[in-house]
């Protein structure tokens, strides 16, 4: 029984991050006012996940593993600032939302936690993001440390004002 639940993890973990890759995808074309930054509304999936499935490992892996490969085919080759940035927010994002969750679950709660987890995964993306294109020669060498942290706030900002409403309307619906 524990090789079906572990081979059963695997399968859900690689079907979030071809969901996602695939979600993602379709709407990759549609940046950030400042040319940065994707708008989302796919992180419902890995949000349903985080509800219907029994490891936080899931949704965290498979958004995690789902948008390094989308990022990376937008790119057309392994795309250093997904690796750098948005695959660790993500893990951390979805994997707090399966573990609150899962702790003690309503839709109320769910209000709470899903706001929290990604926040939390918006910021970490951001703020890791703005660096490593500032590092890798992607933005202007003038631009100072207080520059780079205004850029990443509002990028915090703005994922999540892009995403947050497709995490509250699309995932009950689908994980019901």
């Amino acid at each position: 029984m524990h090789q079906q639940r572990k081979a059963l993890t695997i399968v859900f973990i690689a079907l979030c991050a071809a969901l996602y890759a695939i979600g993602c995808l379709t709407t990759a074309w549609i940046v950030s006012p400042w040319g940065r930054g994707q708008f989302r509304p796919a992180v419902a999936i890995p949000a349903v996940f985080a509800i219907i499935s029994s490891s936080p490992l899931v949704p965290a892996l498979g958004a995690a593993i789902g948008t390094l490969i989308a990022d990376s085919i937008k790119h057309g080759c392994l795309y250093i600032p997904s690796l750098m940035a948005a695959v660790p927010g993500n893990f951390l994002g979805f994997y707090a939302l399966s573990y609150l969750i899962h702790k003690r679950f309503s839709w109320r709660n769910f209000i709470i936690y899903s706001a929290a987890s990604l926040a939390l995964g918006c910021f970490i993306v951001a703020f890791l993001y703005v660096p490593v294109i500032y590092f890798l020669g992607a933005l202007p060498p003038t631009l100072s440390p207080t520059d780079l942290a205004l850029f990443s706030s509002a990028l915090t900002m703005w994922f999540f004002i892009t995403e947050y409403p497709f995490v509250i309307l699309l995932t009950p619906p689908i994980a019901k």
